[in-house]
């Protein structure tokens, strides 16, 4: 009978009666309401309330707030109808959500959808976001606009849960999905989303995924014919359209960063096309092209699911190094193109002593390659527990620097050196799946600089006694790179950057030392409180009653988004040591250190650049509140999660002398 406001600032208030709250103003400040019943009896809708600020039974945003389903689908009516309500107002003057604030639908206790059956104005500058929420059943909507969405300001939809449109939009700002799922369906389209002062005008991003869904619908333009889609760690897919062909036209298809897939999969026994005008790649990023179903197969023939291009993107040896081809979840070839379509190019089982920069080679397990002298070849295609040595001291140079390992079991590549054809700026491009790929060798620059670029789920391992040379930049776009050179045997010479905000992102120390003392190392995760999509380095200590189980040394450890370090392993007669010149964390990034244990893991980072303000964003597992620091040395700080008890300092000590007795064994080179 309390007449007072129901405030939700957090989580979610689960409410299946209206007389719960009847009488009182619903104030959404950071939280949603969870709808568990017909809160309005009598009423089209589940909740009907009227947006405002002066009436009783009133509902206003002073901050982020929404709406989540629980017991079955819940419908949203606002204002006790389907018509528009505009964003932007100067909350809480207007009641709906301010410009500054997100729309949250789903919660993580809902395990259904609520739909927002009102028309949504965005406003006419800035950016809107919808926050989406995961809740406890999988491949549903958390939250469904059933209304048009207008307007000329941005919309950005975050989060970790999955967003349907499903009626005709004509919002013209850009989109952008980060982590999200957006899914176009029904009657939606979002064709008047316009590319923006060389902005695309779609970009998915940090895990996120675009779904152009037509099955079971009419015939309809979704997105722009000149719209640019731009991937950056992101997902786009396209379901065909069970009652006929269909072909759906976009702009540039811009692969901007990480590891992206395009998936173009059909309904049934008809066309289903993604015709882009061009393509535009970024160092350092990767593209898979998938069907993910059994029906039809990716190609460019008949009526399989395709994929097209106006301007062909050029080609090196009749591949795309850096893209992939495949139907279902792994790719078994590189990309081609074919008469403007995208084609999948497995290469050919050929003696070794035919290779040559024209050849895309694909060794079986049966006949494993060994080099009696200095090859060129232009890519690799790897299948199952193929091995290609050498017989003496000899250089493989794969001309395209493409390589893909596909099988269950492991492969590897045993030669003195490798390198990229080329020159300028090249990448040494590794897609790894199953059960993963060793290359032991020393990676050089070949009279250009190269980096190397892993991709795929597998795990790629640099092992071998002799350091890896190249000075390019080193980028983990998915799956695990493994460091297991000798103990003080350069690794990664360059720059090193971990993940693309998309999936679980790992870099793994096998030995000590692997890393330059000059290298900066990046984490780059997804969003905050999205744990699908995570950047990870284990240290990966051993135990050893000799020397500390593991230790690394670089210049400055960057941290973006979502991202762990690791201390797994080691004792506390067996300490294991990172130690940095500095240690950054950006605004809107967590940096989260496991697997710590106090006496025996240490963080240090240089006194002389060390900004206690990082460690505001800098928390310990199984620690309450974030990181503190305190005295190592005269030279470093040492990071902990709590201030340590008197004891330490003793036992400090004797860490000390085994990490400066092991420092003395400098890297080799």
């Amino acid at each position: 009978t309390y007449t007072g406001d129901t405030r939700v600032s957090a989580g979610a208030l689960r409410v299946a009666a209206a007389n719960v709250i009847n009488g009182s103003d619903l104030v959404l400040n950071g939280g949603v309401l969870e709808i568990n019943g017909d809160l309005d009896t009598g009423n089209p809708g589940d909740f009907t309330r009227t947006v405002g600020t002066t009436g009783a039974d009133d509902v206003r945003w002073t901050g982020d707030g929404g709406f989540s389903a629980s017991g079955a689908n819940r419908e949203v009516r606002l204002n006790n109808a389907v018509a528009a309500v505009t964003w932007g107002g100067a909350t809480p003057t207007s009641g709906f959500v301010g410009a500054n604030n997100a729309l949250i639908l789903g919660s993580v206790s809902s395990g259904n959808t609520v739909t927002l059956a009102n028309a949504v104005v965005l406003g006419g500058t800035g950016t809107r976001t919808i926050r989406t929420v995961a809740g406890t059943a999988a491949g549903i909507a958390n939250g469904t606009l059933s209304g048009g969405v207008s307007g000329t300001a941005s919309l950005a939809v975050t989060g970790n849960g999955r967003l349907d449109l499903t009626a005709v939009n004509t919002n013209s700002g850009t989109l952008t999905v980060t982590g999200s799922e957006v899914r176009l369906t029904g009657a939606a389209t979002m064709a008047s989303v316009v590319n923006s002062g060389g902005t695309s005008g779609i970009t998915v991003q940090q895990g996120g995924r675009l779904v152009l869904d037509y099955s079971g619908s009419a015939a309809i333009n979704r997105i722009g014919d000149t719209t640019d889609i731009a991937l950056s760690g992101g997902r786009l897919d396209m379901f065909g359209r069970e009652d006929t062909d269909f072909t759906e036209t976009a702009g540039v298809l811009r692969s901007l960063a990480g590891g992206n897939q395009v998936n173009v999969q059909r309904t049934s026994n008809h066309d289903t096309v993604l015709a882009f005008s061009s393509l535009a790649r970024s160092a350092g990023s990767t593209l898979e092209f998938t069907n993910d179903t059994s029906v039809g197969t990716l190609g460019n023939t008949n009526n399989n699911p395709r994929v097209t291009f106006v301007t062909a993107p050029t080609l090196e040896q009749t591949i795309l190094p850096y893209a992939v081809f495949g139907n279902g979840t792994t790719p078994t070839a590189f990309a081609g193109i074919t008469s403007g379509r995208l084609t999948g190019v497995t290469g050919t089982n050929t003696a070794e002593t035919s290779w040559t920069d024209a050849i895309i080679a694909a060794p079986t397990g049966a006949t494993d390659r060994a080099l009696d002298a200095d090859r060129t070849v232009g890519a690799l295609n790897l299948g199952n527990n193929v091995n290609v040595t050498q017989n003496g001291s000899r250089t493989l140079t794969v001309s395209t620097g493409a390589i893909l390992s596909t099988g269950a079991t492991a492969s590897t590549l045993t030669t003195t050196n490798l390198q990229v054809g080329g020159t300028g700026n090249r990448e040494l491009i590794t897609h790894v799946y199953g059960g993963g790929l060793t290359l032991d060798t020393r990676i050089q620059n070949n009279g250009n600089t190269t980096g190397l670029t892993k991709s795929g789920s597998g795990s790629l391992t640099l092992a071998g006694t002799t350091a890896n040379t190249y000075t390019g930049v080193t980028t983990v776009n998915a799956g695990t790179l493994v460091l297991a050179k000798s103990d003080g045997v350069t690794a990664i010479a360059g720059n090193l950057v971990i993940g693309d905000g998309r999936g679980i992102d790992t870099v793994r120390l096998g030995a000590n030392e692997q890393i330059a003392d000059s290298a900066t190392v990046t984490l780059r995760g997804g969003e905050l409180g999205n744990a699908l999509n995570v950047a990870r380095l284990e240290l990966n200590g051993l135990i050893s009653d000799t020397i500390p189980s593991r230790i690394e040394t670089f210049a400055t450890l960057a941290i973006t988004g979502n991202s762990v370090l690791d201390f797994g392993g080691g004792h506390v007669c067996s300490p294991t040591f990172l130690q940095l010149d500095s240690l950054t964390v950006a605004a809107d990034s967590l940096l989260t250190i496991t697997n710590w244990i106090e006496f025996t893991d240490f963080l240090l980072v240089e006194k002389a650049t060390f900004e206690s303000t990082q460690l505001a964003r800098v928390v310990f597992d199984g620690y309450s509140g974030t990181a503190n620091w305190k005295n190592y040395d005269s030279t470093y700080y040492q990071v902990t999660p709590v201030p340590e008890p008197s004891t330490y300092g003793a036992l400090s000590l004797g860490g000390l002398t085994a990490f400066v007795l092991f420092r003395r064994r400098r890297r080799s080179v």
